[in-house]
C-alpha cells in the first residue's frame, strides 16, 4: 500500500493498520477466520486478536472486549478466576490497564478448530487502587466457531524469581 503499513489479506480483504504503542492494531475488526492449515497466518490473526483485547482494556471499551470472547470464556489471573459475565460486570470497571507489551508469541494447534497462543508480556495495571506491574506468561486458548476465532480461556501467570535470574 502507499503508506508502507502492514496489511492483512485474510479472506481477500485488505485491512489497514495504525501504529499505536509499539504494535500495529487493525483499524476495523480483523476477520478471525483462517485456515488451520496455515499456522503462520493463524498466529498473525490470533496475535492481532490479543492486541485488540489489550486495546479494549486500555480504552475501557467493554463492547470491543466482549465481542472477542466466547460465551463460555474464563480468565484466570492473580485476582482469581472470572467467567465472561464476572469479567465484564465486576472486574472490567475496577481495572485500568496502563501498559501491555507482548513478546515471544508461539502458536500450538490443538486441533483444526482449536489453538493456543502463548507469549510473555510486560503488564502495568491498577485494580481497586492497587498497582500491579510485572512480567508474565500468558496462554490464550482459542476455538473456531462459525468461521471466527473466539477466546475461550485466558490465563496469565507471573514469572518466577528463578526466571528473572534472582
Amino acid at each position: 500500500n502507499k503508506d508502507n503499513l502492514p496489511t492483512d489479506k485474510t479472506m481477500g480483504s485488505v485491512q489497514p493498520y495504525t501504529l499505536t504503542h509499539l504494535f500495529y492494531l487493525p483499524v476495523q475488526p480483523l476477520p478471525m477466520a483462517a485456515p488451520a492449515a496455515d499456522p503462520g497466518q493463524l498466529a498473525t490473526i490470533l496475535l492481532a486478536h490479543e492486541k485488540a483485547r489489550a486495546r479494549a482494556w486500555k480504552e475501557k471499551n467493554v463492547r470491543a472486549l466482549e465481542v472477542l470472547l466466547g460465551p463460555e470464556f474464563m480468565e484466570i489471573n492473580v485476582l482469581g478466576r472470572f467467567s465472561k459475565k464476572d469479567l465484564l460486570v465486576s472486574l472490567f470497571p475496577s481495572l485500568t490497564l496502563h501498559e501491555f507489551i507482548i513478546s515471544d508469541p508461539r502458536l500450538v494447534m490443538a486441533s483444526a478448530d482449536s489453538a493456543i497462543l502463548t507469549y510473555q508480556c510486560v503488564e502495568d495495571l491498577t485494580v481497586s487502587r492497587q498497582q500491579i506491574t510485572g512480567t508474565f506468561h500468558v496462554a490464550a486458548h482459542y476455538t473456531r466457531r462459525e468461521n471466527k476465532w473466539l477466546l475461550l480461556l485466558w490465563q496469565i501467570t507471573p514469572f518466577t524469581c528463578q526466571e528473572k535470574g534472582l
